[in-house]
């Protein structure tokens, strides 16, 4: 695991409240997936992200952009920002200028732009009650991957998007037992 800059123990980072993300952080990405890859402990063909909510499409843009990340596991992910930021702005009861996307952020590889092209095994856990990131947008974007690209969904009942109704704290077990299948059926 590691933290984002300007979060937790890292360099401080000057952060807008109304930023959605900061395209840096998937410099940030990059950067641990490479030194990572490199650690002499680290099979580099056995590498998978793993990301909540904006954590997630963080984390489905760096397993398709990087050839050393060999699979992809999501909570409650976002198909884009266009079916996002609505639902965000009614969860959050903010207008549209206060949810704000760096102008040089890479729009087109949101989730919903690259999975018809992502090829790598993916596992998405989503809270049947999520009302930022519904059930929808998982499933939208797994049946846009191609027919071949190993997939699996979780939907936790009576779950939501986070908190004390996070999907994983809901049905921790499940998760885990899932989680580890997924891992070892995907990176052998």
């Amino acid at each position: 695991t590691f933290d984002w800059r300007g979060f937790g123990a890292s360099s401080e980072f000057e952060m807008d409240p109304d930023y959605l993300c900061y395209t840096e952080m998937l410099e940030d990405y990059r950067a641990v997936v490479s030194a990572v890859a490199a650690l002499p402990e680290v099979d580099p063909q056995r590498i998978a992200v793993v990301g909540w909510s904006t954590g997630a499409y963080l984390s489905m843009i760096a397993a398709y952009d990087m050839p050393q990340v060999g699979a992809f596991i999501g909570r409650s992910l976002a198909t884009d920002f266009e079916d996002f930021i609505p639902l965000v702005m009614q969860v959050r009861n903010k207008n549209r200028d206060q949810l704000l996307v760096p102008a040089d952020f890479p729009t087109k590889r949101m989730p919903v732009h690259i999975a018809s092209d992502f090829r790598k095994p993916i596992f998405l856990i989503v809270g049947e009650n999520d009302i930022r990131t519904p059930v929808w947008m998982s499933r939208k974007i797994l049946e846009l991957l191609p027919q071949n690209t190993p997939r699996e969904l979780m939907v936790v009942k009576d779950a939501a998007h986070g908190g004390n109704e996070d999907p994983m704290l809901i049905a921790f077990d499940e998760f885990i037992d899932r989680t580890a299948r997924f891992l070892h059926n995907n990176l052998p």
